[in-house]
């Protein structure tokens, strides 16, 4: 029997529910109770519980106050099972569909970045599944995979969903900012996450408004309920990459430093995923960019140089310049559609429309144009060719 809870525990490190020995857990204590509302037979937890016998109260518990620290309580031995994430007095479990099923409770490691009231599980995929009470006892997956936190799943009902409209945590609920639960409202929770984070995200601009904070990577900020909801961070180690998208998807930009107005730089309310990369990354991206850019003006001045007519955005052969060696029947993909002022012709005789496919109205040119307002081609030039 020793082997195999060796071997299950570890399993569970893997899976990164739980945390080796090593791993720092909050201090405190648990005062476990038979009853709703702190009565009838008690019990008390300080450490690692995996299987709670009687005297713990295993599969008997039906409230409990917090005496200290973060705890997670499961509703399997070993930490498996829809898990609870509690660090507030719970007055009644089957608020929480969790009523006479705790079978194992352990204090939640500094970086389990949950909110009291998860339900949450690992998932095969190392993110997390969460759950919403469907009765006293019994909890069932959210449809919308990945909410957490608060929420009501019906007046008097505690969900593991915080549901971000305006009204607190459900109008009626017993987390509704109106009621005297004693559970406090959003705003007098303004941080969730690990002791020592080395990135703080906030969803409003100077560090203001609700926080998380993390040492690792967020894939999807909606397992959080953060998605497109960051207006400000603050980088305390490390350089770390924001995406549009999840899973580090779409346009990503990298930070090194605070950043208190996210608007600047067009990502308020656009974050989706958040992970670190190596330091340096940014410089050596950087780099690349700088790079990238020279190459390309290498390649225009080469082009500019050989070709037979340069058309130029602005007048008196001013603005950006595209080189012209062939016929262009649409300049739609040249980025100069009905953008030309000037042209200059070194070699040979041009059709200059202003239509695609040579069509519309069409005027030749053999020599330079340093404006075309005398010929009304403004601003007017969708195609080009040659004609000897």
């Amino acid at each position: 029997m020793t082997g195999f809870k060796t071997l299950f525990k570890s399993a569970l490190i893997a899976a990164g529910l739980i945390l080796p020995a090593q791993a720092q857990y909050g201090s405190g204590e648990l005062q476990l109770f038979s009853l709703d509302y702190f009565g009838g037979q008690t019990a008390s937890i300080r450490q690692e519980t995996a299987q709670m016998g009687f005297s713990q109260l295993g599969d008997d518990t039906r409230s409990i106050r917090v005496r200290g620290g973060n705890w997670i309580a499961c509703r399997d031995a070993y930490y498996a099972g829809p898990c609870l994430y509690i660090s507030q007095d719970v007055q009644s479990l089957g608020d929480f569909g969790m009523a006479d099923t705790i079978s194992s409770i352990m204090p939640a490691p500094y970086d389990l970045a949950l909110k009291h009231g998860s339900i949450f599980a690992r998932n095969p995929a190392g993110g997390f599944t969460f759950f919403r009470r469907e009765n006293n006892n019994t909890v069932i997956p959210f449809e919308a995979t990945g909410t957490v936190g608060y929420g009501s799943s019906g007046s008097g009902n505690y969900g593991s969903g915080y549901n971000n409209n305006g009204s607190g945590y459900n109008q009626g609920g017993s987390y509704s900012n109106n009621n005297n639960s004693g559970y406090p409202p959003l705003d007098q929770l303004p941080y969730t996450g690990p002791r020592n984070p080395a990135l703080i995200v906030y969803d409003e601009t100077d560090y203001g408004g609700e926080a998380i904070g993390t040492n690792r990577d967020i894939a999807r900020l909606w397992d959080y309920d953060f998605d497109n909801r960051i207006s400000s961070v603050e980088i305390i180690r490390g350089e770390w990459e924001f995406c549009e998208d999840s899973n580090f998807r779409g346009d990503c930009v990298i930070l090194t430093a605070d950043e208190t107005r996210l608007y600047a730089i067009q990502l308020d309310n656009r974050i989706s995923s958040i992970r670190e990369v190596p330091v340096g990354t940014l410089a050596q991206r950087e780099e690349e960019e700088r790079l990238r850019r020279e190459e390309e003006a290498r390649l225009l001045r080469e082009a500019l140089a050989r070709a037979d007519v340069v058309v130029y955005q602005h007048s008196n052969f001013e603005g950006r310049p595209y080189p012209v060696e062939n016929d262009i029947s649409g300049l739609g993909n040249t980025g100069m559609n009905d953008e030309i002022s000037s042209i200059q012709v070194r070699r040979g005789t041009w059709e200059i429309c202003s239509d695609g496919n040579y069509r519309g109205r069409c005027e030749t040119i053999s020599s330079d144009m340093p404006r075309l307002n005398g010929i009304r081609m403004n601003d007017n030039i969708s195609s080009i060719r040659r004609v000897n």
